[in-house]
């Protein structure tokens, strides 16, 4: 397997056997199911993710690297179909699930494409490996250190949870940090209009309270003053509260409030 510098430099650390093993087995693949493997690499997910699925299933392998994808097209491996591309711009096909691998350094930007991106059908569950310390912040409870936007935004389009930790030497080569493999079953979720602008407001002076950090919304928003304390009022976060108190529901109920105060305009 690789080890160089640049392997590191591109945020790519491969599994070994064991402990893709494991992370297979966490998915519960059955016969004929799509599964999508995001950042494919040497193909330690996308083998047995194939074997798991036979007869009738396929795994879209999406990697970036040139040689590496060829590597997995010469492999010729049975309901495998490989995708070179960013996995931030590449067309996703629907799937059943998504069990992933990816460079550390963009899960946040793959997790909003994952669910935010309009899909014939919705992804059943994905099981991803991530930093440990990111997976604490995805489950993190309200008011805590690790609760951020991040948090929130997940949230709202998924329950998450934990399911095991990875040591360092499951990897080759070696991450400088400790893993987690955490799932995820996205939910139904409409998007209120004014969500992006409210988390942004918030999370900017997320120690300010929220009649305060949310005050700048109303000329963005134009409405008066006013449409903004009757919404922070329906979560019960007129006075005191800050980013850090608000649930991902209130979250949601709050966006949904200003939607109805605020004109229908683009922001």
């Amino acid at each position: 397997m690789p080890t160089d510098a640049t392997t590191r430099q591109e945020g790519a650390h491969f599994l070994v056997p064991e402990a893709a093993a494991r992370v297979v087995a966490a998915c519960k693949a059955q016969p004929g199911e799509s599964i999508l493997d995001a950042g494919a690499g040497l193909g330690a997910l996308t083998l047995p993710l194939s074997q798991a699925v036979v007869p009738g299933g396929t795994i879209y392998a999406v990697e970036s690297h040139p040689e590496r994808a060829e590597a997995l097209r010469n492999h010729a491996w049975p309901g495998v179909k490989v995708l070179q591309g960013d996995i931030l711009a590449v067309r996703i096909p629907p799937v059943d699930a998504v069990v992933a691998n990816p460079p550390y350094k963009i899960i946040p930007a793959i997790l909003r494409r994952l669910l935010e991106l309009p899909l014939e059908k919705p992804i059943g569950r994905m099981i991803l490996v991530v930093p440990r310390e990111l997976a604490e912040r995805l489950t993190a409870p309200v008011g805590s250190a690790e609760y951020g936007r991040l948090t929130v935004e997940t949230a709202l389009r998924a329950k998450t949870r934990i399911l095991f930790k990875l040591r360092r030497g499951d990897f080759e080569p070696r991450p400088y940090v400790d893993s987690s493999v955490i799932q995820l079953d996205p939910k139904p979720f409409v998007e209120p209009r004014r969500l992006g602008a409210l988390l942004d407001a918030a999370w900017e002076r997320k120690k300010a309270t929220l009649r305060h950090s949310l005050s700048p919304l109303a000329a963005l928003l134009q409405v008066p003053p006013m449409a903004i304390t009757e919404a922070l009022a329906t979560v019960n976060a007129e006075k005191g509260r800050t980013a850090m108190d608000l649930s991902p529901y209130e979250y949601g109920a709050l966006a949904q409030a200003l939607t109805r105060a605020a004109p229908p305009r683009d922001l």
